[in-house]
């Protein structure tokens, strides 16, 4: 699958669609590591702008419990949507790659046999998140 046009913030496991090539904003973000950038989120969903936010179910220290907490907590106009939508199971190749919960353009996605660092964790279906 061509990446091109996706950022991903490793920080909070949020991967963005962006239709175009926009390099210098990891360079930027990668800059400012200590500091909170999940404000941004509820802008980003306002302008129309498809959010993942991911985690692998294993992570220990950044796990799926704190994302689902901050996520849950997102001040944005589809968020009752969201909270009512259901957790399905997600499948690739007949094969439980996870869970994902998902409204308008929010996805909260979590990976099974990954943690935190989900796309190092050499789980062949993370491509399949994008889709």
């Amino acid at each position: 699958m061509d990446m091109c046009g996706y950022v991903c913030i490793c920080k909070y496991n949020i991967c963005i669609y962006i239709p175009y090539v926009f390099t210098s904003l990891f360079s930027q973000l990668a800059k400012d590591w200590w500091s909170r950038q999940d404000y941004l989120v509820p802008d980003l969903l306002a302008a129309g702008i498809g959010v993942n936010i991911y985690d692998g179910i294993n992570g220990f220290i950044c796990n799926f419990i704190g994302q689902e907490m901050w996520t849950n907590q997102l001040s944005w106009t589809h968020q009752n949507d969201f909270l009512a939508a259901p957790r399905e199971i997600w499948m690739v190749d007949d094969i439980i790659a996870g869970y994902r919960q998902s409204a308008f353009n929010l996805s909260m996605i979590t990976v099974n046999n990954a943690g935190h660092m989900v796309w190092m964790c050499g789980v062949v279906w993370c491509d399949n998140m994008m889709l």
